[in-house]
């Protein structure tokens, strides 16, 4: 063991993913963010987690000026006439993961449409939305972010460190590339869809005064 630690993956008891909402009062640009339960810290739920992350825009986001070539986000922006800036974040954890959309709106009056907004570019995957010049961009996209972070003598480490608290064990770099390129479009279609068979997370900072009913937004994931 490695300065006397437990081997494998640890086993402490995983916390479930639960929907809701928080609201924030605040001068400034406001802040939209949507979640959704992701997928599971495994290394085939992660590369699925991760290309659909890509798909939708990645943390790079996009913007009213010209954005990431290809994402979701790009063209979300752009038909837009209120949101300013968007993109996607992916967490994965023991039980459940953490998925979703953070966006900057021009008026609190357009929160609602933003929900509605992120909801519906979850909703659009679900339903098979996923061409094949879409998957090929996704994973091309993961797989540079990946190789991205082991440019440096810190990002190799942290990979290594995150493979053995999550998974026990590291793999080769090649391997967690080999898992991108094995995402199918189904695996990424059926992880929307169990993103929306959840309860959806909100939260808002900024003007709140047109924040909807928590049940109103929730049922736009149906």
């Amino acid at each position: 063991t490695f300065l006397g630690l437990p081997e494998g993956a640890p086993t402490l008891k995983a916390s479930p993913y639960v929907g809701g909402v928080q609201v924030e009062r605040s001068a400034g640009p406001t802040r939209v963010v949507v979640g959704f339960a992701g997928a599971k810290s495994e290394r085939k739920g992660s590369a699925v987690a991760s290309v659909l992350d890509s798909m939708i825009g990645t943390s790079g986001g996009a913007y009213k000026e010209p954005g990431m070539i290809g994402c979701k986000a790009v063209e979300t922006v752009a038909k837009s006439g209120s949101i300013t800036s968007l993109s996607s974040f992916s967490h994965s954890y023991a039980a459940e993961g953490l998925m979703g959309v953070s966006m900057t709106v021009d008026s609190g009056k357009n929160v609602p449409a933003a929900i509605k907004t992120a909801t519906d570019l979850v909703k659009s995957i679900a339903k098979g939305g996923v061409s094949a010049r879409d998957l090929a961009r996704a994973k091309a996209r993961a797989k540079m972010n990946y190789a991205s972070a082991l440019e440096t003598r810190d990002g190799r480490r942290d990979d290594i460190a995150h493979q053995v608290l999550d998974f026990g064990s590291a793999v080769k770099t090649e391997e967690s590339l080999a898992a991108f390129d094995a995402v199918t479009a189904e695996q990424v279609s059926d992880l929307a869809r169990f993103m929306l068979s959840n309860d959806i997370s909100y939260a808002v900072k900024g003007a709140v005064e047109h924040v909807p009913r928590y049940d109103h937004a929730n049922a736009l994931r149906q």
